[in-house]
């Protein structure tokens, strides 16, 4: 005789294990938060990312999921010599085998991971996702020979070399040639003025991670760019509103209200949940919380939702494009869309989700043929400059050339500790189609390019510009997000108490001077104004301090520094000059001096 139970109990263990795991996690999610489907969906896309991408099938496992039956076969050892029967030597023999099995598919998937992750995004010879760009192919730059040394010529397609590896390494032949329109706002002052100062009840917060910028036509055709984000509901409270701001006076917003009512809340609870809901109607489709983002579409808000699927690869998973969730409120009750396909002028917003334009160029590290932690690793990475903290380097920017939008990164050589830009990457932003990738061009520069530069170097000019407003650094004011605007000019804002003071285009070539816009004051300055002759003493503000502004008197203070320079300078040379002439204009423009 022998005992069936722990063989059953062995069998069974697995079924037991998930099940009971799923119901936990379901039923403690449902209790604490409401949200049970949210739970329901993280768990079964967390069992097959990260032990069973393959179902059923022992070929294509985790090397996790490879350790966990390794266990529940020793585990079945031990049942069978416990149940005593007929078949046992045989039995044992077989689960030994099968460890055996999985003891070297578990090398074979750690190994192979991060190739295969890789392989994953990478596309084919014919459509690859990631396409590097050089001005001469045959002379490529230092920064790409690694990929560029054993190519060889390509058979067709976009590509006019390709890398003899296992992940695609296509490189063509062009220049960045891109002009990008002027932003005259940033994120950081942007998400200060419409946290503070939009429209607001209680129990709601502004999603930061929301912000980001629109671009939209007018109907006389003028652009439009704003900034917006999501203010959300907490607990009981639904979406609130979208909130939008051009850079001037207060913030506007656009509510969940009246016929666009809502029901529901990212940080709802319980019904008034939105995670849950998203999860519930579309299981197989996520989304990282850094790629939403709402508009006002008229009076009415709207919140996109980019949306990812996983699909599993060899012995990992991967995500795809999915299209984006449009959110809405009709009478009180959430109302969701699913755009599989999205046009360029379909929405003001970016479709293609950010968090695959990362992934794609991480993954372009492996092109030329190594992991990217190897020594002499390839591949691309964002600058680490402090000016970029509340940007991290990914830029959607209008293109002056073809009016579409597209993710832009400029980037510095991977695991290197220079901060040169020599790279930069471009993504379109503005349309997506459920399970292709758009494709990424990272155009290098030549090696010695005139438009090679580092945001430290940008910076020190602007530090020697802002001499002339000592007060700017000691009053809490920052220079932050330098941004392109074509290959030789840089853009970044000089920000003071949430708000942007300063606007400066920054030319890389250094004989050409700085452009400062003083945006509180609402001029352009690119030599300190002077009263000329015959203008009336009444129509400077420095004629009556009671009555000036402080911005006017600190400008008045500057002012008369730059002028106490100016005869000092012209002392020591043995020249007088008029005192209402300037002997000298300065080779730097002065912040202050603003044009009125």
């Amino acid at each position: 005789m022998y005992d069936r139970g722990p063989l059953i109990a062995w069998l069974l263990t697995p079924l037991v294990l998930i099940l009971g795991v799923w119901l936990v996690w379901y039923a403690g999610a449902g209790i604490f938060t409401g949200g049970e489907w949210a739970a329901h969906q993280h768990f079964w896309t967390g069992l097959e990312r990260y032990f069973f991408p393959g179902g059923l099938n022992p070929l294509r496992w985790t090397g996790w999921g490879y350790l966990m039956v390794i266990a529940w076969l020793i585990a079945g050892v031990g049942a069978l010599a416990a149940s005593g029967v007929d078949f046992e030597e045989v039995g044992i023999v077989g689960l030994v085998l099968a460890m055996l099995f999985c003891g070297v598919m578990f090398f074979v998937a750690v190994v192979g991971n991060g190739m295969d992750e890789a392989r994953g995004y990478d596309g084919t010879a014919t459509s690859p996702t990631t396409v590097f760009v050089v001005r001469d192919p045959g002379n490529a730059p230092s920064f790409v020979r690694d990929l560029t040394a054993d190519a060889e010529p390509a058979s067709g397609g976009p590509c006019v070399l390709l890398g003899r590896h296992d992940v695609v390494g296509c490189v063509d032949r062009g220049e960045l040639s891109v002009n990008w329109e002027p932003r005259v706002v940033s994120i950081a002052a942007a998400k200060y003025q419409m946290k503070t100062n939009s429209a607001s009840v209680a129990n709601t917060e502004l999603r930061e991670n929301t912000a980001g910028y629109l671009y939209r036509r007018g109907e006389d055709g003028a652009l439009q760019v704003k900034v917006s984000a999501v203010r959300d509901g907490k607990d009981d409270r639904p979406l609130h509103s979208v909130v939008e701001w051009d850079g001037r006076g207060n913030p506007t917003s656009c509510l969940f209200a009246g016929g666009y009512a809502i029901d529901t809340s990212f940080n709802g609870t319980h019904s008034r949940n939105l995670r849950d809901l998203l999860a519930d109607r579309y299981p197989d489709l996520l989304y990282d919380d850094e790629d939403v983002w709402g508009y006002c579409d008229g009076d009415q808000p709207k919140v996109v939702v980019p949306v990812v699927r996983q699909v599993d690869y060899r012995n990992r998973t991967v995500l795809r494009p999915a299209g984006v969730l449009v959110v809405s409120g009709k009478n009180g009750k959430t109302h969701l869309d699913h755009l599989r396909t999205v046009a360029p002028d379909d929405l003001p917003g970016p479709s293609y989700p950010i968090t695959m334009v990362i992934k794609q160029r991480e993954m372009s590290a492996w092109a030329a043929g190594k992991s990217p932690d190897d020594d002499g690793g390839f591949g691309f990475e964002l600058t680490g400059a402090g000016t970029q903290q509340d940007n991290i380097g990914v830029y959607q920017l209008l293109s002056k050339e073809d009016g579409r939008r597209y993710w832009v990164s400029p980037l510095r050589a991977r695991g290197s500790d220079s901060e040169q830009l020599v790279a930069y990457a471009v993504t379109p932003a503005d349309t997506v189609t459920a399970g292709s990738f758009n494709t990424q061009r990272i155009y290098v520069l030549d090696d010695g390019d005139e438009r090679i530069t580092a945001l430290t170097r940008l910076e020190n000019r602007i530090k020697a510009v802002l001499a002339s407003d000592p007060g700017f650094y000691p009053a809490g004011g920052r220079v932050i997000e330098f941004l392109p605007l074509d290959g030789r000019t840089w853009q970044a804002y000089g920000e003071l108490d949430g708000q942007v003071k300063y606007l400066f285009t920054v030319p890389v070539d250094e004989s050409k001077p700085v452009t400062v816009a003083n945006l509180l004051t609402g001029g352009q300055a690119t030599t300190p104004p002077t009263n000329q002759p015959g203008d009336g003493a009444a129509a400077s503000p420095c004629a009556d301090f009671a009555r000036a502004t402080r911005e006017q008197l600190r400008d008045c203070a500057f002012r008369a520094l730059e002028e106490d320079r100016r005869r000092a300078a012209a002392e020591a040379a043995g020249q007088t000059a008029p005192p209402d002439l300037p002997a000298s204009q300065p080779a730097s423009p002065s912040p202050s001096s603003s044009g009125r």
